[in-house]
Protein backbone atom coordinates (compact mmCIF):
# COMPACT_ATOMS: atom_id res chain seq x y z
CA UNK A 1 0.00 0.00 0.00
CA UNK A 2 1.24 3.49 -0.85
CA UNK A 3 2.59 5.07 2.38
CA UNK A 4 0.24 8.06 2.02
CA UNK A 5 -2.78 5.72 1.78
CA UNK A 6 -1.75 3.39 4.62
CA UNK A 7 -3.74 5.18 7.39
CA UNK A 8 -6.81 5.10 5.15
CA UNK A 9 -6.28 1.37 4.48
CA UNK A 10 -5.98 0.65 8.21
CA UNK A 11 -9.19 2.58 8.90
CA UNK A 12 -11.05 0.59 6.25
CA UNK A 13 -9.74 -2.69 7.70
CA UNK A 14 -11.13 -1.71 11.10
CA UNK A 15 -14.52 -1.16 9.47
CA UNK A 16 -14.34 -4.62 7.89
CA UNK A 17 -13.46 -6.23 11.22
CA UNK A 18 -16.40 -4.37 12.72
CA UNK A 19 -18.69 -6.08 10.18
CA UNK A 20 -19.07 -3.22 7.68
CA UNK A 21 -19.01 -3.58 3.88
CA UNK A 22 -16.50 -1.26 2.22
CA UNK A 23 -15.73 0.13 -1.22
CA UNK A 24 -12.49 2.02 -1.35
CA UNK A 25 -9.88 3.29 -3.80
CA UNK A 26 -6.21 3.37 -2.88
CA UNK A 27 -2.75 3.38 -4.36
CA UNK A 28 -0.26 0.50 -4.35
CA UNK A 29 3.41 0.14 -5.19
CA UNK A 30 4.30 -2.66 -7.60
CA UNK A 31 7.53 -4.65 -7.38
CA UNK A 32 9.08 -2.35 -9.98
CA UNK A 33 8.12 0.74 -7.97
CA UNK A 34 5.24 1.75 -10.25
CA UNK A 35 2.19 3.32 -8.59
CA UNK A 36 -1.16 1.70 -9.47
CA UNK A 37 -4.70 2.42 -8.32
CA UNK A 38 -7.04 -0.39 -7.14
CA UNK A 39 -10.70 -0.22 -6.25
CA UNK A 40 -11.79 -2.71 -3.55
CA UNK A 41 -15.28 -3.98 -2.88
CA UNK A 42 -15.12 -6.15 0.24
CA UNK A 43 -17.63 -7.65 2.62
CA UNK A 44 -17.06 -9.62 5.83
CA UNK A 45 -18.56 -13.05 6.59
CA UNK A 46 -19.78 -13.49 10.15
CA UNK A 47 -20.24 -16.66 12.16
CA UNK A 48 -23.25 -17.39 14.32
CA UNK A 49 -21.79 -15.25 17.10
CA UNK A 50 -21.35 -12.25 14.83
CA UNK A 51 -17.59 -12.56 14.66
CA UNK A 52 -15.77 -11.94 11.40
CA UNK A 53 -14.33 -15.25 10.20
CA UNK A 54 -13.34 -14.43 6.63
CA UNK A 55 -13.52 -11.68 4.01
CA UNK A 56 -14.84 -11.85 0.46
CA UNK A 57 -13.89 -9.17 -2.00
CA UNK A 58 -12.98 -8.13 -5.51
CA UNK A 59 -10.43 -5.59 -6.66
CA UNK A 60 -10.40 -3.72 -9.95
CA UNK A 61 -7.41 -2.00 -11.50
CA UNK A 62 -8.52 1.62 -12.07
CA UNK A 63 -5.05 2.97 -12.81
CA UNK A 64 -5.93 3.89 -16.38
CA UNK A 65 -9.08 5.63 -15.28
CA UNK A 66 -7.18 7.59 -12.64
CA UNK A 67 -4.49 8.48 -15.15
CA UNK A 68 -7.11 9.57 -17.68
CA UNK A 69 -8.77 11.69 -15.01
CA UNK A 70 -5.41 13.18 -14.11
CA UNK A 71 -4.53 13.86 -17.76
CA UNK A 72 -7.99 15.30 -18.35
CA UNK A 73 -7.65 17.62 -15.37
CA UNK A 74 -4.26 18.80 -16.56
CA UNK A 75 -5.51 19.36 -20.09
CA UNK A 76 -8.57 21.21 -18.86
CA UNK A 77 -6.27 23.53 -16.93
CA UNK A 78 -4.08 23.89 -19.98
CA UNK A 79 -7.06 24.67 -22.23
CA UNK A 80 -8.44 27.19 -19.77
CA UNK A 81 -5.10 28.98 -19.68
CA UNK A 82 -5.11 29.28 -23.48
CA UNK A 83 -8.67 30.61 -23.51
CA UNK A 84 -7.86 33.22 -20.88
CA UNK A 85 -4.76 34.35 -22.74
CA UNK A 86 -6.26 34.41 -26.22
CA UNK A 87 -9.87 33.31 -26.11
CA UNK A 88 -10.60 33.83 -29.80
CA UNK A 89 -9.55 35.40 -33.04
CA UNK A 90 -11.83 37.77 -34.98
CA UNK A 91 -11.98 38.27 -38.72
CA UNK A 92 -14.01 39.96 -41.49
CA UNK A 93 -14.27 38.25 -44.83
CA UNK A 94 -15.20 40.27 -47.94
CA UNK A 95 -17.34 38.17 -50.26
CA UNK A 96 -16.90 40.36 -53.32
CA UNK A 97 -13.09 40.51 -52.96
CA UNK A 98 -12.93 36.89 -51.81
CA UNK A 99 -10.40 37.63 -49.06
CA UNK A 100 -10.04 38.55 -45.41
CA UNK A 101 -9.93 42.29 -44.88
CA UNK A 102 -9.42 42.06 -41.10
CA UNK A 103 -7.87 39.59 -38.68
CA UNK A 104 -7.25 40.12 -34.96
CA UNK A 105 -3.75 39.91 -33.42
CA UNK A 106 -4.59 36.50 -31.88
CA UNK A 107 -4.33 35.09 -35.42
CA UNK A 108 -0.55 35.19 -35.18
CA UNK A 109 -0.61 33.27 -31.91
CA UNK A 110 -3.14 30.73 -33.18
CA UNK A 111 -1.87 30.10 -36.74
CA UNK A 112 1.62 31.56 -36.65
CA UNK A 113 0.97 33.94 -39.55
CA UNK A 114 1.06 37.70 -39.22
CA UNK A 115 -1.94 39.72 -40.34
CA UNK A 116 -0.01 40.86 -43.40
CA UNK A 117 0.70 37.26 -44.42
CA UNK A 118 -2.99 36.42 -44.06
CA UNK A 119 -3.99 39.42 -46.26
CA UNK A 120 -1.38 38.49 -48.83
CA UNK A 121 -2.87 35.00 -49.27
CA UNK A 122 -6.10 36.61 -50.50
CA UNK A 123 -8.51 34.09 -52.07
CA UNK A 124 -6.01 31.23 -51.58
CA UNK A 125 -6.26 31.32 -47.80
CA UNK A 126 -8.98 28.67 -47.52
CA UNK A 127 -7.69 26.38 -50.32
CA UNK A 128 -4.14 26.52 -48.88
CA UNK A 129 -4.78 26.24 -45.14
CA UNK A 130 -8.01 24.29 -44.54
CA UNK A 131 -7.72 20.54 -44.02
CA UNK A 132 -8.75 18.59 -47.15
CA UNK A 133 -11.25 16.54 -45.14
CA UNK A 134 -12.96 19.76 -43.97
CA UNK A 135 -12.99 21.66 -47.27
CA UNK A 136 -16.34 20.32 -48.50
CA UNK A 137 -18.12 21.08 -45.23
CA UNK A 138 -16.53 24.55 -45.13
CA UNK A 139 -17.83 25.32 -48.61
CA UNK A 140 -21.34 24.14 -47.67
CA UNK A 141 -21.31 26.32 -44.55
CA UNK A 142 -20.12 29.31 -46.64
CA UNK A 143 -23.11 28.98 -48.95
CA UNK A 144 -25.39 28.57 -45.92
CA UNK A 145 -24.05 31.82 -44.43
CA UNK A 146 -24.66 33.76 -47.65
CA UNK A 147 -28.26 32.54 -47.80
CA UNK A 148 -28.93 33.14 -44.10
CA UNK A 149 -30.54 36.18 -42.55
CA UNK A 150 -28.48 38.73 -40.68
CA UNK A 151 -29.41 37.32 -37.26
CA UNK A 152 -28.59 33.71 -37.96
CA UNK A 153 -25.27 32.36 -36.72
CA UNK A 154 -23.65 29.43 -38.50
CA UNK A 155 -21.10 27.31 -36.69
CA UNK A 156 -18.38 25.12 -38.14
CA UNK A 157 -15.56 23.07 -36.71
CA UNK A 158 -12.58 22.64 -38.99
CA UNK A 159 -8.82 22.36 -39.09
CA UNK A 160 -6.41 25.00 -40.32
CA UNK A 161 -2.77 24.45 -41.17
CA UNK A 162 -0.48 26.48 -38.97
CA UNK A 163 2.68 28.08 -40.26
CA UNK A 164 4.72 25.46 -38.35
CA UNK A 165 2.98 22.69 -40.28
CA UNK A 166 0.67 21.60 -37.45
CA UNK A 167 -3.09 21.49 -37.59
CA UNK A 168 -5.21 23.70 -35.35
CA UNK A 169 -8.83 22.95 -34.65
CA UNK A 170 -11.10 26.01 -34.79
CA UNK A 171 -14.74 26.58 -33.96
CA UNK A 172 -16.06 29.51 -35.99
CA UNK A 173 -19.31 31.33 -35.44
CA UNK A 174 -20.18 33.40 -38.53
CA UNK A 175 -22.96 35.75 -39.52
CA UNK A 176 -23.70 38.33 -42.23
CA UNK A 177 -21.92 41.56 -41.40
CA UNK A 178 -22.88 43.78 -44.38
CA UNK A 179 -25.21 43.75 -47.34
CA UNK A 180 -25.34 45.93 -50.45
CA UNK A 181 -28.24 48.09 -51.52
CA UNK A 182 -29.93 45.10 -53.07
CA UNK A 183 -29.70 43.11 -49.85
CA UNK A 184 -26.98 40.80 -51.03
CA UNK A 185 -24.43 39.74 -48.46
CA UNK A 186 -21.09 41.43 -49.01
CA UNK A 187 -19.15 40.75 -45.79
CA UNK A 188 -19.06 38.07 -43.15
CA UNK A 189 -18.10 38.65 -39.50
CA UNK A 190 -16.70 35.71 -37.65
CA UNK A 191 -15.04 34.73 -34.45
CA UNK A 192 -13.01 31.57 -34.16
CA UNK A 193 -12.07 29.81 -30.96
CA UNK A 194 -9.16 27.44 -30.81
CA UNK A 195 -10.61 24.03 -29.90
CA UNK A 196 -7.50 21.95 -30.47
CA UNK A 197 -7.33 21.02 -26.80
CA UNK A 198 -11.02 20.30 -26.66
CA UNK A 199 -10.71 17.96 -29.61
CA UNK A 200 -7.77 16.27 -27.99
CA UNK A 201 -9.72 15.90 -24.76
CA UNK A 202 -12.64 14.45 -26.65
CA UNK A 203 -10.31 11.93 -28.23
CA UNK A 204 -8.86 11.10 -24.82
CA UNK A 205 -12.37 10.81 -23.44
CA UNK A 206 -13.40 8.53 -26.28
CA UNK A 207 -10.35 6.38 -25.66
CA UNK A 208 -11.05 6.42 -21.92
CA UNK A 209 -14.69 5.49 -22.48
CA UNK A 210 -13.56 2.69 -24.77
CA UNK A 211 -11.14 1.45 -22.13
CA UNK A 212 -13.92 1.69 -19.53
CA UNK A 213 -16.26 -0.20 -21.85
CA UNK A 214 -13.67 -2.92 -22.40
CA UNK A 215 -13.00 -3.05 -18.65
CA UNK A 216 -16.67 -3.31 -17.73
CA UNK A 217 -17.25 -5.90 -20.46
CA UNK A 218 -14.32 -8.02 -19.32
CA UNK A 219 -15.30 -7.66 -15.66
CA UNK A 220 -18.98 -8.18 -16.58
CA UNK A 221 -20.00 -4.86 -15.05
CA UNK A 222 -23.07 -3.05 -16.30
CA UNK A 223 -23.41 0.73 -15.98
CA UNK A 224 -26.49 2.96 -15.73
CA UNK A 225 -27.02 6.72 -15.57
CA UNK A 226 -30.33 7.96 -14.17
CA UNK A 227 -31.26 11.62 -14.69
CA UNK A 228 -33.82 12.47 -12.02
CA UNK A 229 -34.77 15.76 -13.71
CA UNK A 230 -35.77 14.12 -17.00
CA UNK A 231 -36.41 10.67 -15.44
CA UNK A 232 -34.33 9.14 -18.21
CA UNK A 233 -32.35 6.04 -17.36
CA UNK A 234 -29.57 4.98 -19.73
CA UNK A 235 -28.19 1.45 -19.58
CA UNK A 236 -24.97 0.12 -21.05
CA UNK A 237 -25.13 -2.87 -23.39
CA UNK A 238 -23.47 -5.02 -20.73
CA UNK A 239 -26.16 -4.12 -18.19
CA UNK A 240 -28.87 -5.01 -20.70
CA UNK A 241 -27.14 -8.36 -21.23
CA UNK A 242 -27.07 -9.03 -17.46
CA UNK A 243 -30.82 -8.34 -17.16
CA UNK A 244 -31.68 -10.22 -20.35
CA UNK A 245 -33.12 -7.34 -22.41
CA UNK A 246 -32.32 -6.19 -25.93
CA UNK A 247 -30.17 -3.01 -25.79
CA UNK A 248 -32.30 -0.06 -27.02
CA UNK A 249 -30.86 2.10 -29.80
CA UNK A 250 -31.02 5.18 -27.55
CA UNK A 251 -29.85 3.21 -24.43
CA UNK A 252 -33.00 4.36 -22.58
CA UNK A 253 -34.64 1.83 -20.24
CA UNK A 254 -37.70 2.71 -18.20
CA UNK A 255 -37.94 2.30 -14.43
CA UNK A 256 -41.03 0.16 -14.99
CA UNK A 257 -38.96 -2.30 -17.05
CA UNK A 258 -36.41 -2.51 -14.24
CA UNK A 259 -38.98 -3.07 -11.48
CA UNK A 260 -40.65 -5.86 -13.45
CA UNK A 261 -37.36 -7.74 -13.67
CA UNK A 262 -36.44 -7.44 -9.97
CA UNK A 263 -37.63 -10.33 -7.76
CA UNK A 264 -40.90 -9.22 -6.12
CA UNK A 265 -39.66 -10.26 -2.66
CA UNK A 266 -36.59 -8.01 -2.99
CA UNK A 267 -38.12 -4.99 -4.75
CA UNK A 268 -39.64 -3.15 -1.72
CA UNK A 269 -36.43 -3.31 0.31
CA UNK A 270 -34.33 -2.37 -2.73
CA UNK A 271 -36.38 0.75 -3.52
CA UNK A 272 -36.62 1.81 0.13
CA UNK A 273 -32.88 1.37 0.70
CA UNK A 274 -32.12 3.39 -2.41
CA UNK A 275 -34.45 6.17 -1.27
CA UNK A 276 -32.93 6.35 2.21
CA UNK A 277 -29.38 6.35 0.87
CA UNK A 278 -30.27 9.09 -1.58
CA UNK A 279 -31.88 11.24 1.10
CA UNK A 280 -29.01 10.69 3.55
CA UNK A 281 -26.23 11.17 0.97
CA UNK A 282 -24.99 7.62 1.43
CA UNK A 283 -23.31 5.43 -1.12
CA UNK A 284 -25.83 2.79 -2.12
CA UNK A 285 -24.78 -0.88 -2.05
CA UNK A 286 -27.23 -3.72 -2.32
CA UNK A 287 -27.60 -7.32 -3.43
CA UNK A 288 -30.87 -8.52 -4.86
CA UNK A 289 -32.39 -11.13 -7.14
CA UNK A 290 -33.84 -10.73 -10.62
CA UNK A 291 -35.68 -12.88 -13.13
CA UNK A 292 -34.00 -12.37 -16.49
CA UNK A 293 -36.40 -10.79 -18.95
CA UNK A 294 -35.55 -13.25 -21.74
CA UNK A 295 -35.36 -16.61 -19.91
CA UNK A 296 -36.97 -15.96 -16.52
CA UNK A 297 -33.88 -17.47 -14.87
CA UNK A 298 -33.25 -16.17 -11.37
CA UNK A 299 -29.90 -14.40 -10.94
CA UNK A 300 -28.19 -12.53 -8.10
CA UNK A 301 -27.11 -8.92 -8.70
CA UNK A 302 -24.68 -6.71 -6.73
CA UNK A 303 -25.26 -2.98 -7.31
CA UNK A 304 -23.46 0.21 -6.29
CA UNK A 305 -24.88 3.72 -6.81
CA UNK A 306 -23.49 7.22 -6.45
CA UNK A 307 -25.87 10.17 -6.13
CA UNK A 308 -25.21 13.73 -7.34
CA UNK A 309 -26.91 16.84 -5.94
CA UNK A 310 -27.54 20.42 -7.07
CA UNK A 311 -26.92 23.59 -5.06
CA UNK A 312 -30.27 23.12 -3.34
CA UNK A 313 -29.22 19.67 -2.10
CA UNK A 314 -31.66 17.92 -4.42
CA UNK A 315 -30.60 14.67 -6.06
CA UNK A 316 -30.34 15.30 -9.79
CA UNK A 317 -28.48 12.23 -11.01
CA UNK A 318 -27.59 8.68 -10.10
CA UNK A 319 -24.76 6.70 -11.66
CA UNK A 320 -24.23 3.07 -10.78
CA UNK A 321 -22.73 -0.26 -11.71
CA UNK A 322 -24.13 -3.77 -11.38
CA UNK A 323 -22.75 -7.20 -11.89
CA UNK A 324 -24.02 -10.75 -11.83
CA UNK A 325 -22.86 -12.50 -8.64
CA UNK A 326 -24.92 -15.68 -9.05
CA UNK A 327 -21.84 -17.90 -9.20
CA UNK A 328 -20.51 -16.32 -6.01
CA UNK A 329 -23.86 -16.81 -4.26
CA UNK A 330 -24.00 -20.45 -5.35
CA UNK A 331 -20.43 -20.93 -4.14
CA UNK A 332 -21.32 -19.35 -0.79
CA UNK A 333 -24.37 -21.61 -0.51
CA UNK A 334 -22.28 -24.68 -1.37
CA UNK A 335 -19.67 -23.62 1.17
CA UNK A 336 -22.31 -23.14 3.86
CA UNK A 337 -23.80 -26.55 3.09
CA UNK A 338 -20.36 -28.15 3.13
CA UNK A 339 -19.51 -26.48 6.44
CA UNK A 340 -22.87 -27.58 7.87
CA UNK A 341 -22.29 -31.17 6.74
CA UNK A 342 -18.82 -31.09 8.27
CA UNK A 343 -20.22 -29.65 11.49
CA UNK A 344 -22.92 -32.34 11.67
CA UNK A 345 -20.35 -35.02 10.90
CA UNK A 346 -18.05 -33.81 13.66
CA UNK A 347 -20.88 -33.37 16.16
CA UNK A 348 -22.25 -36.85 15.35
CA UNK A 349 -18.90 -38.45 16.17
CA UNK A 350 -19.85 -38.58 19.85
CA UNK A 351 -17.28 -41.30 20.68
CA UNK A 352 -14.43 -39.19 19.35
CA UNK A 353 -13.06 -36.06 20.98
CA UNK A 354 -12.32 -33.51 18.23
CA UNK A 355 -11.00 -30.07 19.06
CA UNK A 356 -8.78 -27.42 17.46
CA UNK A 357 -6.09 -25.19 18.92
CA UNK A 358 -4.16 -22.09 17.95
CA UNK A 359 -0.40 -22.22 17.49
CA UNK A 360 0.13 -21.45 21.18
CA UNK A 361 -2.11 -24.36 22.24
CA UNK A 362 -5.25 -22.36 23.08
CA UNK A 363 -8.43 -24.37 22.42
CA UNK A 364 -10.79 -22.60 19.98
CA UNK A 365 -13.19 -25.42 19.03
CA UNK A 366 -14.58 -28.27 21.16
CA UNK A 367 -17.11 -30.80 19.80
CA UNK A 368 -19.72 -32.77 21.73
CA UNK A 369 -17.51 -35.84 21.58
CA UNK A 370 -14.81 -33.91 23.45
CA UNK A 371 -17.39 -32.96 26.08
CA UNK A 372 -18.30 -36.63 26.50
CA UNK A 373 -14.71 -37.91 26.61
CA UNK A 374 -13.06 -35.20 28.74
CA UNK A 375 -16.03 -33.87 30.73
CA UNK A 376 -15.52 -30.14 30.02
CA UNK A 377 -18.27 -28.30 28.14
CA UNK A 378 -17.46 -26.19 25.09
CA UNK A 379 -17.89 -22.97 27.10
CA UNK A 380 -15.47 -24.27 29.74
CA UNK A 381 -12.85 -25.60 27.32
CA UNK A 382 -12.65 -22.87 24.66
CA UNK A 383 -9.98 -20.35 25.62
CA UNK A 384 -8.14 -22.83 27.88
CA UNK A 385 -4.73 -24.28 27.10
CA UNK A 386 -4.64 -27.88 25.89
CA UNK A 387 -2.51 -28.78 28.94
CA UNK A 388 -5.73 -29.11 30.99
CA UNK A 389 -6.28 -32.63 29.62
CA UNK A 390 -2.76 -33.85 30.45
CA UNK A 391 -1.81 -35.58 33.70
CA UNK A 392 0.32 -33.62 36.23
CA UNK A 393 3.43 -35.65 35.43
CA UNK A 394 2.99 -35.09 31.68
CA UNK A 395 2.44 -31.37 32.24
CA UNK A 396 5.61 -31.24 34.33
CA UNK A 397 7.47 -32.91 31.44
CA UNK A 398 5.94 -30.40 28.93
CA UNK A 399 4.40 -33.32 27.03
CA UNK A 400 1.78 -31.02 25.48
CA UNK A 401 4.48 -28.66 24.15
CA UNK A 402 6.52 -31.55 22.78
CA UNK A 403 3.45 -32.96 21.08
CA UNK A 404 2.91 -29.67 19.18
CA UNK A 405 6.59 -29.50 18.21
CA UNK A 406 6.42 -33.04 16.82
CA UNK A 407 3.30 -32.16 14.81
CA UNK A 408 4.98 -29.03 13.41
CA UNK A 409 8.02 -31.04 12.40
CA UNK A 410 6.25 -34.12 10.99
CA UNK A 411 2.76 -32.87 10.22
CA UNK A 412 1.26 -35.13 12.90
CA UNK A 413 2.02 -36.48 16.36
CA UNK A 414 0.56 -39.72 17.79
CA UNK A 415 -1.10 -39.45 21.20
CA UNK A 416 -1.13 -42.72 23.16
CA UNK A 417 -1.23 -41.90 26.87
CA UNK A 418 -3.35 -41.45 29.98
CA UNK A 419 -5.33 -38.19 30.08
CA UNK A 420 -7.35 -36.36 32.72
CA UNK A 421 -11.08 -35.79 32.84
CA UNK A 422 -12.65 -32.74 34.43
CA UNK A 423 -13.43 -34.78 37.56
CA UNK A 424 -9.75 -35.74 37.91
CA UNK A 425 -10.18 -39.36 36.83
CA UNK A 426 -7.70 -40.83 34.41
CA UNK A 427 -8.38 -42.77 31.25
CA UNK A 428 -6.27 -44.15 28.45
CA UNK A 429 -6.69 -42.27 25.16
CA UNK A 430 -5.54 -43.07 21.65
CA UNK A 431 -5.39 -40.25 19.13
CA UNK A 432 -3.37 -37.99 16.89
CA UNK A 433 -2.51 -34.28 16.72
CA UNK A 434 -2.41 -32.86 13.18
CA UNK A 435 -1.47 -29.40 11.88
CA UNK A 436 -4.09 -27.18 10.22
CA UNK A 437 -2.89 -25.23 7.16
CA UNK A 438 -4.42 -22.57 4.92
CA UNK A 439 -4.58 -22.69 1.11
CA UNK A 440 -0.99 -21.43 0.94
CA UNK A 441 0.30 -24.19 3.20
CA UNK A 442 0.85 -21.88 6.16
CA UNK A 443 0.22 -23.55 9.55
CA UNK A 444 -2.72 -21.91 11.30
CA UNK A 445 -3.13 -24.25 14.28
CA UNK A 446 -3.76 -27.88 15.28
CA UNK A 447 -6.60 -30.38 15.39
CA UNK A 448 -6.65 -33.32 17.81
CA UNK A 449 -8.78 -36.43 17.45
CA UNK A 450 -8.79 -38.79 20.43
CA UNK A 451 -10.83 -41.74 21.73
CA UNK A 452 -11.26 -43.24 25.19
CA UNK A 453 -9.56 -46.65 24.95
CA UNK A 454 -9.86 -47.61 28.63
CA UNK A 455 -12.33 -50.47 28.04
CA UNK A 456 -10.34 -51.67 25.06
CA UNK A 457 -7.16 -51.71 27.16
CA UNK A 458 -8.97 -53.65 29.90
CA UNK A 459 -10.27 -56.12 27.32
CA UNK A 460 -6.80 -56.56 25.89
CA UNK A 461 -5.40 -57.17 29.39
CA UNK A 462 -8.11 -59.76 30.09
CA UNK A 463 -7.31 -61.48 26.82
CA UNK A 464 -3.60 -61.46 27.61
CA UNK A 465 -4.31 -62.91 31.10
CA UNK A 466 -6.47 -65.60 29.56
CA UNK A 467 -3.79 -66.50 27.06
CA UNK A 468 -1.20 -66.60 29.85
CA UNK A 469 -3.45 -68.87 31.94
CA UNK A 470 -3.93 -71.14 28.97
CA UNK A 471 -0.19 -71.34 28.55
CA UNK A 472 0.29 -72.08 32.26
CA UNK A 473 -2.40 -74.79 32.21
CA UNK A 474 -0.83 -76.24 29.10
CA UNK A 475 2.60 -76.29 30.74
CA UNK A 476 1.08 -77.88 33.85
CA UNK A 477 -0.63 -80.51 31.77
CA UNK A 478 2.57 -81.26 29.91
CA UNK A 479 4.43 -81.64 33.21
CA UNK A 480 1.71 -83.95 34.64
CA UNK A 481 1.91 -86.03 31.49
CA UNK A 482 5.70 -86.31 31.79
CA UNK A 483 5.57 -87.29 35.47
CA UNK A 484 2.76 -89.82 34.80
CA UNK A 485 4.76 -91.46 32.06
CA UNK A 486 7.90 -91.51 34.21
CA UNK A 487 5.98 -93.18 37.08
CA UNK A 488 4.27 -95.62 34.76
CA UNK A 489 7.17 -96.47 32.52
CA UNK A 490 10.19 -96.40 34.86
CA UNK A 491 9.03 -96.85 38.46
CA UNK A 492 6.22 -99.22 37.46
CA UNK A 493 8.58 -101.42 35.47
CA UNK A 494 11.11 -101.48 38.33
CA UNK A 495 8.40 -102.54 40.80
CA UNK A 496 7.23 -105.26 38.39
CA UNK A 497 10.83 -106.50 38.12
CA UNK A 498 11.14 -106.45 41.91
CA UNK A 499 7.96 -108.53 42.29
CA UNK A 500 9.21 -111.05 39.74
CA UNK A 501 12.50 -111.45 41.56
CA UNK A 502 10.71 -111.87 44.89
CA UNK A 503 8.51 -114.54 43.29
CA UNK A 504 11.62 -116.31 42.04
CA UNK A 505 13.22 -116.17 45.52
CA UNK A 506 10.08 -117.59 47.10
CA UNK A 507 10.07 -120.49 44.69
CA UNK A 508 13.63 -121.44 45.49
CA UNK A 509 13.34 -120.84 49.19
CA UNK A 510 13.07 -123.96 51.41
CA UNK A 511 12.40 -122.18 54.65
CA UNK A 512 8.85 -121.34 55.52
CA UNK A 513 9.76 -118.27 57.55
CA UNK A 514 11.67 -116.80 54.60
CA UNK A 515 8.81 -117.60 52.22
CA UNK A 516 6.39 -115.94 54.56
CA UNK A 517 8.57 -112.85 54.71
CA UNK A 518 8.89 -112.86 50.92
CA UNK A 519 5.10 -112.98 50.59
CA UNK A 520 4.81 -109.96 52.87
CA UNK A 521 7.35 -108.05 50.78
CA UNK A 522 5.53 -109.07 47.57
CA UNK A 523 2.28 -107.79 49.01
CA UNK A 524 3.96 -104.47 49.89
CA UNK A 525 5.49 -104.29 46.40
CA UNK A 526 2.15 -105.07 44.79
CA UNK A 527 0.47 -102.36 46.88
CA UNK A 528 3.19 -99.88 45.95
CA UNK A 529 2.86 -100.82 42.25
CA UNK A 530 -0.91 -100.29 42.30
CA UNK A 531 -0.45 -97.00 44.15
CA UNK A 532 2.06 -95.76 41.60
CA UNK A 533 -0.16 -96.88 38.77
CA UNK A 534 -3.13 -95.04 40.31
CA UNK A 535 -1.11 -91.86 40.83
CA UNK A 536 0.09 -92.00 37.19
CA UNK A 537 -3.48 -92.57 36.05
CA UNK A 538 -4.70 -89.55 38.04
CA UNK A 539 -1.92 -87.35 36.64
CA UNK A 540 -2.51 -88.42 33.01
CA UNK A 541 -4.52 -91.57 32.20
CA UNK A 542 -2.64 -93.46 29.52
CA UNK A 543 -5.95 -94.46 28.00
CA UNK A 544 -6.52 -90.74 27.24
CA UNK A 545 -3.66 -90.85 24.76
CA UNK A 546 -4.52 -94.36 23.55
CA UNK A 547 -8.28 -94.20 22.85
CA UNK A 548 -9.20 -90.52 23.23
CA UNK A 549 -11.21 -88.40 25.64
CA UNK A 550 -14.66 -90.01 25.15
CA UNK A 551 -13.50 -93.65 25.61
CA UNK A 552 -11.31 -92.66 28.52
CA UNK A 553 -14.27 -90.99 30.27
CA UNK A 554 -16.43 -94.10 29.76
CA UNK A 555 -13.72 -96.31 31.24
CA UNK A 556 -13.20 -93.84 34.10
CA UNK A 557 -16.91 -93.90 34.98
CA UNK A 558 -17.12 -97.70 34.90
CA UNK A 559 -14.13 -98.13 37.15
CA UNK A 560 -15.28 -95.62 39.74
CA UNK A 561 -18.85 -96.91 39.67
CA UNK A 562 -17.54 -100.06 41.34
CA UNK A 563 -16.80 -98.00 44.45
CA UNK A 564 -20.30 -96.49 44.56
Amino acid sequence: VHPEDLPHAEAQMKKLLAGEIIQVEMRHLTKSGEIIWLEYQTRPVLDEKGRVVRLYGASTDITERKRAEHVLREQQHFTQSIIEAAPMLTYIYDITENRNIFVSPQTTEVLGYTAEEIYAMGSQLIPNLIHPDDAKRANERFLQIIESNSQEIVELEYRMLRKDGKWAWLLSRDRIFRRDSKGNATQILGVATVITERKRQEEILRESEERLRLATDSAQFGVWDWNYQTNEMRWSAQLCEIFGIEPPADSLVSLETFTKIVHPDDLPELMETSRLDRENHRHFRHEYRIHRADTGEMRWIAANEQFFYDDNDRAVRCVGVARDITHRKLAEKTLRQSEERLRLLIESAADYAIFTMTLDGTINYWNTGAEKVFGWTEQEAVGQKSAIIFTPEDRAADAHEQEMKTALANGRAPDERFHLRKDGSRFYASGVLTVLTDKNGQVQGFVKIARDMTEAVKSQKTQRDKEMLQKLVGAQEDERKRIARDLHDELGQQLTGLRLKLEHLRNISKQKEVSRRIDEIQEIARSIDEGVDFIAWELRPAVLDDVGLLAALEKYVKEWSQFA
